[in-house]
């Protein structure tokens, strides 16, 4: 059983994740627009971080996105135990790999 100090940290590391990806969905779209594949990028939710001139707010965006989740399994770890620390680390380090990816692809692609 972890305390209740350990409760609100695991919530604020998954709200860091969580808060940007409802209000903008930048982790969802880059996944739909590789799953939907094709010449042209489909766009699952239009916002203003999907155009190029917000490319570095973008960036910033998905970093926190990153250091949220990292942060979440590096806690849940330490912390949780049995089966609830297998099935939540493992949501947060898919989430982690996902999040990184697409860091990665927006820091390569930004002088372009």
């Amino acid at each position: 059983m972890i305390s209740k100090m350990q409760k609100t940290w695991l919530w604020i590391f998954g709200g860091m994740f969580l808060v940007p990806e409802v209000l903008w969905s930048p982790v969802s779209n880059f996944i739909y627009s590789f799953y939907i594949g094709g010449n042209t990028p489909a766009i699952l939710r239009d916002n203003f971080l999907i155009h190029s001139d917000y490319r570095k707010l973008a960036i910033v965006v998905i970093f926190i996105q990153c250091l949220g989740v990292f942060l979440g399994f590096i806690f849940s770890l330490k912390f949780l135990t049995n089966i609830t620390k297998l099935t939540i680390s493992a949501l947060f380090f898919i989430l982690f790999i996902i999040s990184f990816f697409i860091f990665y692809v927006l820091l390569a692609t930004m002088n372009i």
